[in-house]
């Protein structure tokens, strides 16, 4: 083909297709409480704090201020005694107990790896994050230690809220998944700007 017979048909070319993304602001959330209402919400930031999950924190506590020992939990990914522990703790909350007892963290401690992440994954099915008034969709972020805010004591919504984790996305109607990794701090924040103050009826 010379360059006369090419070039009608360069100039009958169509356009090349064109993407229109259309933008629009976030709303502020209409709901008057949640489960872990704002502790101290970032409204000039559009983003709300609902509550933390610091699973380390809550069965290893440190005092306020103290820094946690590197050294500590280096055998933690081959023994999984945080996610034993949290396992058996969010289990006796689902039978209608306060703490878990020898029997319940000898189950847990027998079980093979791949199942204490079965049994995490099949504890967070039946929660009603809907009931908890938990958005459905928010951010789950690594917690800033700058400011320390009361992390959630509630061992069934923390598994809940981590087995729908999706990279730094939560998303409350997803089906829950494998957990990854509890071992830091991690606060849940839901788009919408807030003044509110509050306490946090989940927290200790």
């Amino acid at each position: 083909m010379n360059a006369s017979d090419a070039a009608p048909r360069l100039h009958n070319m169509s356009a090349p297709p064109r993407a229109l993304i259309n933008f629009h602001p976030v709303q502020a959330s209409s709901r008057s409480k949640t489960t872990c209402p704002d502790h101290a919400g970032m409204g000039t930031s559009g983003l709300r704090w609902l509550c933390r999950i610091d699973v380390i924190n809550h069965f290893w506590p440190v005092p306020p201020g103290i820094g946690r020992d590197p050294a500590e939990g280096l055998d933690w990914t081959l023994t999984q005694e945080p996610e034993r522990r949290l396992l058996a703790q969010a289990l006796a909350e689902e039978r209608g107990l306060a703490q878990a007892d020898a029997a319940l963290s000898c189950e847990v401690a027998a079980l093979p790896p791949e199942r204490v992440f079965d049994r995490l994954r099949d504890v967070a099915r039946p929660v009603d994050l809907v009931a908890l008034s938990l958005p459905r969709m928010a951010l789950l972020l690594p917690a800033s230690l700058a400011g320390r805010r009361p992390e959630t004591s509630d061992m069934r919504l923390a598994v809940a809220v981590l087995t729908r984790r999706r990279g730094t996305v939560f998303l409350r109607d997803a089906d829950p998944i494998p957990l990854g990794q509890v071992y830091r701090p991690l606060d849940l924040w839901e788009a919408g700007a807030t003044g509110r103050q509050g306490g946090c009826d989940a927290a200790r």
